[in-house]
């Protein structure tokens, strides 16, 4: 259980796949409260945070929620590994301009 009020914070579980894909890319690393956590010298360190944005007049329906944060979760993994794989064919293509280009 990653909470210890499941049924107030029902949202929990359809983030771990968010998690996850923050995690596993290493630019910023997840953090499971809104507060930050503390580094090694004791200080605070910078987080930041993924809200959802909702019309104030709307109200939110925790299903689509919870599909809209898989579908993020997703297409960053994907999306991060197909633009890297760019990246290193157009590198390859300038270091190695006689050699073929990779067929995907």
């Amino acid at each position: 259980m990653m909470s210890s009020e499941p049924e107030e914070f029902p949202i929990e579980s359809a983030i771990v796949p968010l998690v996850y894909a923050f995690h596993s890319l290493r630019l910023t690393p997840p953090c499971w409260s809104c507060e930050g956590h503390y580094n090694r010298s004791g200080g605070l360190d910078v987080t930041f945070s993924i809200e959802p944005k909702i019309c104030p007049t709307a109200k939110p329906e925790l299903k689509k929620l919870r599909d809209d944060s898989r579908i993020i979760a997703e297409s960053l993994m994907t999306g991060l590994k197909a633009k890297s794989r760019l990246r290193v064919d157009c590198i390859d293509r300038v270091l190695n301009p006689s050699k073929p280009p990779r067929v995907s």
